[in-house]
This record gives structure tokens, C-alpha cells and sequence, in this order.
């Protein structure tokens, strides 16, 4: 079987299945959001660790000695996220 045979057959077997509930679809979307904005940001230099990324972006906490750059770098990418094309 190859890749794309793979994709489609995993594709048909995710349309089967029953969609999430609400509030476990909402705790994976903020876990995705939390590590993409920290991994994605992380890579390009941003000293900001994991928790203090969670902190910005759930309570707008900035870290004490980091950057202003680096909270903005964070906050930016978040917003990225709800823009609509």
C-alpha cells in the first residue's frame, strides 16, 4: 500500500468515527495551541519556556526578565491562529 492509499484509508476510517464532544475538542485545541505557539517560537529563538507561554496567552502574564519582543512573538503567533482567509 503506499502513502496515499494509507491517507485515504485512514481519511474514510476518521469519517466514521462519531465527532468529539465539545469540551473534550476544546481541551485538544488549547493543548495544540499551547505547544505550537511555544514549538514554533521556541525554534526561531524565543526564551520564553512552555509554562510561562501558557501563563501569556491564558491570564496575558508576562515573564519577569524576558524580553517584551518575545511576549509579543508569542501573542502574534496566537493571534494568527483565529485569522480567516
Amino acid at each position: 500500500m503506499n502513502y496515499v492509499e494509507k491517507a485515504e484509508l485512514l481519511k474514510k476510517d476518521l469519517n466514521a468515527s462519531p465527532p468529539l464532544l465539545a469540551d473534550i475538542a476544546d481541551v485538544l485545541w488549547q493543548k495544540f495551541r499551547f505547544e505550537w505557539n511555544y514549538h514554533s517560537n521556541s525554534i526561531e529563538g524565543n526564551s520564553l519556556s512552555f509554562t510561562e507561554t501558557k501563563a501569556l496567552l491564558l491570564y496575558g502574564i508576562t515573564a519577569h526578565g524576558k524580553p517584551l519582543k518575545d511576549h509579543f512573538e508569542i501573542t502574534g503567533h496566537d493571534e494568527t491562529q483565529n485569522c480567516q482567509y
